[in-house]
């Protein structure tokens, strides 16, 4: 059974909830090295991330409005929406309509019961380039309640 999942997150508007599902906006975007990612018995070695530059958007007449500008591949991103996850459900992460219509996906993360902290997680840029300005909704928390029988 889904559950309203606004009155368990910080740094949402209200009037963006709507009773299912909570806009996750990104505030940090990272792209990942190409460095080998191992997970072996005896090594554990990560991909190094780096900082994604922001630029000026050249559709903004005023020059003002900041954008990320992607290629395909994956990207981290960082979020100012943080959330407590009663024992009693779990939370996660699905792409948004107007992220999928545009050849974009979020990894579908998911929060344990119990999990407390800021959201993140990985945006997928299929197909072409993606500009995307900094404080828009890039997934959709949604939360369920567990039945355990």
């Amino acid at each position: 059974m889904f559950v309203n999942v606004f009155p368990f997150t910080n740094g949402v508007d209200e009037k963006d909830a709507d009773g299912v599902a909570v806009p996750v906006t990104a505030t940090d975007m990272q792209g990942y090295q190409s460095n080998p990612f191992v997970i072996t018995d005896d090594t554990n070695l990560k991909r190094e991330l780096y900082d994604l530059q922001k630029m000026i958007d050249p559709g903004d007449p005023d020059k003002k409005r900041e954008i990320w500008h992607m290629y395909p591949g994956t990207y981290y991103f960082s979020s100012d929406v943080y959330l407590n996850v009663p024992k009693d459900c779990v939370a996660y992460l699905v792409t948004p309509s107007h992220m999928m219509a545009g050849g974009c996906q979020v990894g579908t993360k998911l929060f344990k019961p119990g999990f407390k902290g800021l959201i993140d997680g990985q945006v997928m840029v299929n197909g072409g380039e993606l500009f995307l300005q900094p404080g828009k909704p890039v997934a959709e928390l949604v939360m369920v309640k567990l039945q355990v029988e």
